[in-house]
């Protein structure tokens, strides 16, 4: 999705992400003018879709993107830093349609597709539930029949077919991955071109997943009694994306915004906030914008799904009670010290350690909950973060409150009265 209205900018929009600066963007160019003018290099701290550091690249700053999850280090990598357009068409020619090596699979396709053919939705909510049901029984043991290769090149239709995405679709998914990490390991193509890959892949299955909100908490619970018209459309509707036509498709937007964009050498990091910290060393940043986690929702289980496509590995599961949960989730899954009460006034405080290491400005994006009874509540209050703020940057503190409101993430069933959350923008000049 391509946003055009934003300050006479093009933004694209790769995933459908929680908390993104959409609505914002207006607000954090005034005050990244306001703070740097049109030179400059910012550190976008918590990156994620990637649209605070389009914009910011699109204004002509030099931009470094960074984040702990990697699929949104690719995502970042494939639209701010330094790219050499490919020729398009020969890179989408080595995607290809083939059998699946998985024993029975076919089968199950044969079906889906007759099914969305005939838009008939009740084979399709059959396979979701039923495999739902039997997924520890039949699929925990496929599985270990498999070596780590087998597994790896079939990790869509061995973790998430049948609930997240159809058969057809898993199937496709892990064609297309497959086919990218074999082409940069044998360095038949460039870094750049790869993040590309990987970034209209992981747009793709924004764009066809069968969940809530187009993320990957959990696929949809299907309660026949309860929400059967509401999911027999959108079954049919997710279940009908070609996967494979869809991430040709994507890409084609991802060159397109790309020959839109210049070169000047901004680039994406892949680093948790203590490692900037302690460890690594940028070179000079004149301004950090920061929009970290405020919640105890942490981003890794809403993204658990693209993060590991991004890995060259099979993931170990975590497991419940000896059985696998209903997302379908690792255990090494990123944990950030920003959500729990326990640590984050030390992470956001890491926050200012790091503005202070580089003598930089800070914009801090924060938002206010009107009703903690929602599973929102904040994990730092807005005075503790302003006590932060001045200790660090004395006077020179500016609060911004926006006049428009957020929805939170809840399904229709959790809605709340007066639910909506205020935005807040804290600038910090140094």
């Amino acid at each position: 999705m391509t946003l055009k209205d934003i300050d006479g900018l093009s933004i694209y929009r790769p995933v459908q992400y929680l908390g993104a600066k959409i609505r914002t963007l207006p607000a954090i160019i005034e005050a990244t003018d306001y703070l740097l003018g049109s030179n400059g290099t910012c550190l976008d701290l918590f990156s994620g879709s990637s649209v605070v550091s389009q914009t910011l690249h699109a204004k002509g700053l030099k931009v470094i993107g960074n984040d702990a999850l990697r699929f949104s280090f690719l995502i970042t990598h494939a639209l701010i830093s330094n790219h050499q357009l490919s020729n398009v068409e020969k890179l989408l020619s080595r995607f290809v349609n083939s059998d699946s090596e998985l024993h029975g699979i076919e089968k199950k396709i044969s079906a889906e597709k007759n099914a969305i053919n005939k838009k008939d939705p009740t084979v399709l909510i059959k396979q979701n539930i039923e495999t739902l049901m039997d997924w520890d029984k039949k699929r925990l043991n496929l599985i270990a029949s498999l070596n780590e290769t087998e597994k790896w090149k079939n990790t869509a239709v061995l973790l998430y077919s049948g609930t997240y995405f159809g058969f057809n679709q898993a199937k496709h998914i892990d064609l297309i991955r497959s086919k990218i990490f074999d082409l940069i390991r044998k360095k038949n193509i460039t870094l750049y071109e790869y993040s590309l890959l990987m970034t209209a892949l992981f747009s793709t299955i924004s764009q066809s997943v069968f969940s809530a909100g187009k993320h990957f908490a959990q696929p949809h619970l299907i309660k026949t009694e309860k929400n059967l018209p509401f999911i027999s459309k959108r079954i049919i509707q997710d279940r009908s994306y070609d996967v494979l036509e869809t991430f040709k498709i994507k890409v084609k937007e991802l060159v397109k915004i790309k020959s839109e964009s210049k070169n000047n050498d901004s680039y994406a990091t892949n680093e948790n906030l203590e490692s900037l910290v302690k460890n690594r060393k940028l070179e000079k940043i004149d301004l950090i914008y920061a929009d970290p986690p405020y919640t105890a929702q942490q981003y890794s289980r809403f993204y658990h799904i693209p993060e590991v496509l991004s890995e060259d590995k099979f993931p170990e599961l975590q497991l419940v009670n000896g059985k696998v949960t209903r997302g379908i989730y690792p255990v090494d899954r990123f944990k950030s010290k920003f959500c729990s009460k326990k640590t984050a006034h030390e992470a956001f405080e890491d926050i200012f350690l790091l503005s202070k290491k580089y003598d930089s400005s800070l914009i801090l994006s924060y938002s206010l909950s009107k009703n903690s009874a929602t599973g929102n509540e904040r994990m730092i209050s807005l005075d503790k973060l302003l006590d932060l703020s001045r200790k660090f940057y004395g006077k020179n503190v500016h609060l911004i409150e926006f006049a428009h409101t957020y929805r939170q993430f809840n399904n229709i069933a959790s809605v709340v009265n007066k639910k909506e959350d205020k935005e807040i923008q804290i600038v910090c000049k140094k």
